[in-house]
Order: structure tokens, then sequence, then C-alpha cells
């Protein structure tokens, strides 16, 4: 089949490239930055992998949380930490490889003394209760690793 080059913009670290092949135009997205991250806490991966619910609240959760990951996976780049696969581990061995499967191929992200400070100050200032330190150990690390200027934390 014959190409040309069509015209090309760029929006919002997208390349928009418009492609005749044949007779027929094609519009061609390309990256031209890196795509967002979004960091995916475990009971994004259990919604996804898990047995729909008879719970209608939980039915629409499921649902929307399956839509997050058909509609956005290819505009953001998804990543967990360990503190996430530890928890996806857990549970019926079944379910749980599920869950693994859906999230090895994703970046892991480091657990660095800054998340750590940052959890427990989280945990001092009772921003989270104490008994959910996991809670705040994924509020730590994708607060810590997003910070696209340098952020200085205090002791």
């Amino acid at each position: 089949m014959e190409s040309e080059s069509g015209t090309r913009t760029e929006i919002a670290g997208f390349q928009h490239k418009r492609n005749l092949v044949g007779k027929k135009w094609y519009l061609m997205v390309y990256y031209t930055a890196p795509r967002p991250k979004v960091y995916i806490e475990t009971t994004v991966v259990s919604y996804l992998v898990a047995w729909p619910s008879l719970d209608s609240t939980v039915a629409s959760w499921q649902q929307a949380t399956r839509q997050l990951w058909e509609d956005y996976a290819d505009r953001f780049e998804f990543v967990v930490s360990d503190i996430v696969l530890d928890e996806v581990r857990e549970g019926d061995v079944i379910a749980a490889q599920q869950r693994l499967g859906v999230l090895l191929p994703l970046r892991i992200l480091e657990t660095l003394p800054e998340t750590d400070l940052l959890a427990q100050k989280l945990l001092d200032a009772s921003a989270i209760p104490q008994n959910f330190r996991s809670d705040a150990q994924h509020i730590a690390i994708a607060t810590v690793l997003w910070c696209r200027i340098p952020c200085i934390m205090e002791p």
C-alpha cells in the first residue's frame, strides 16, 4: 500500500500525524513526552480482576475500574510499589496470581527513606489512623515520587 505523509501537529506531549494509506486517511498519535504516571493501589487491581459483585455499589466500582484500565492504560504509565505487590499476594492463591499477573508488567517504584518519613508524619498527625499504616505508605510513595521539583522534608 502506498503511504503519503500528511499534516503533523503537537499538542500536550502528543504528536498527531495524518497519514494517507491507499485512499484512506488515518490519524496516528505518537507520544513525544513521557506519559504521566498513575500509582495503582491494591484496591484498584482487586476490583479489576474480581468476580462481578452482587452488591450494586461494589459492582459499579468494579465497572469503573475496568473502564479506567481499558480507556487510560495507553495514555498513562501505571506504576505500583513493592507494598502493593506484597498486599496482592495475600488471600486466595488463584486470585493472588491473577492480581500479580496484571501488576508484574508495571514499573515498581522503590520505597525511599523520604517515603517512610512522610508516612510516619501522616500517622503522627492523625491524618491517617495508626492501624492503616499501609495506606499512609501508599500516599507517601505516590506523593514523594511524583514531585517535579525537589522536595525538602524536615525531620
